[in-house]
């Protein structure tokens, strides 16, 4: 277990909080990253010195790169990009341009920024690390009215992430950057306050247990894809619970 050092974005969120708190338990150290790590999970001090907290904006790039320089810790074998704005929830044609600004400069630029830096400080000079983004079942195939629906920012967005993961292991993967992804359906997390309850509702009806997935249930799938890594320059999908609830 030792030697294994994980950053997590979104750790305040309902998967990266879920993350954190199973990857600790599975003897990863880990680096818990969101905008205010005053409020993300975990104790202030661990005893085992395992988990510590990194202030990651990524609406920030040139912060981004910054945060990675000064972050003190000296190896990190894993990257899991968690961190996503609250979603506006509109119809296609009310849907603004701030609207898909906001998303994309996370979900392309920051996470880019991200990756990069990761891939300089501590991927490339280990020969390689790990990448994993969390994605979005909206963006098909099929698409469904009712995960994509007044989603057009948000799922635009994880569609950009998709590419850019495509992109990194398509010119990294030779120099050992293995990459997986997650597509997740709703999620029982704080997002879900944006939607309308009557759209939650519909969407929780066509589930098959008329339940939406847990955090927990999607982050065990991401640490199950950590222990078993794909081969480098492959963009691995990672298989989703087929349970809607799991611890």
């Amino acid at each position: 277990m030792s030697g294994r050092t994980l950053l997590v974005t979104g750790a305040g969120g309902g998967v990266g909080g879920a993350l954190v708190a199973r990857a600790l338990d599975a003897g990863w150290r880990v680096i818990a990253g969101r905008r205010d790590p005053e409020e993300a999970p975990g104790p202030r001090t661990d005893p085992d010195d395992r988990v510590s907290r990194l202030r990651i904006d990524l609406a920030d790039p040139q912060g981004v790169g910054a945060a990675v320089d000064a972050c003190p810790v000296e190896e990190v074998t894993a990257l899991v990009l968690c961190a996503s704005p609250p979603p506006p929830v509109r119809s296609f044609t009310r849907t603004t341009a701030a609207d898909l600004r906001d998303q994309l400069a996370v979900a392309a630029v920051g996470n880019h920024a991200l990756l990069a830096a990761v891939w300089r400080r501590w991927f490339r000079p280990a020969g390689g690390g790990h990448v994993l983004a969390v994605l979005s079942s909206a963006l098909g195939p099929p698409v469904s009215a009712t995960t994509a629906a007044h989603m057009a920012s948000y799922v635009t967005a994880k569609g950009a992430l998709a590419a850019l993961m495509a992109a990194a292991v398509a010119e990294l993967g030779r120099a050992g950057l293995r990459a997986s992804v997650i597509a997740p359906g709703h999620v029982e997390t704080g997002m879900l306050a944006a939607f309308d309850p009557l759209i939650l509702e519909r969407a929780r009806a066509a589930t098959p247990d008329g339940r939406f997935l847990e955090p927990g249930a999607v982050a065990a799938a991401i640490l199950a894809a950590l222990d078993d890594p794909p081969p480098p320059g492959r963009l691995h999908q990672i298989p989703l619970p087929e349970r809607a609830e799991t611890r």
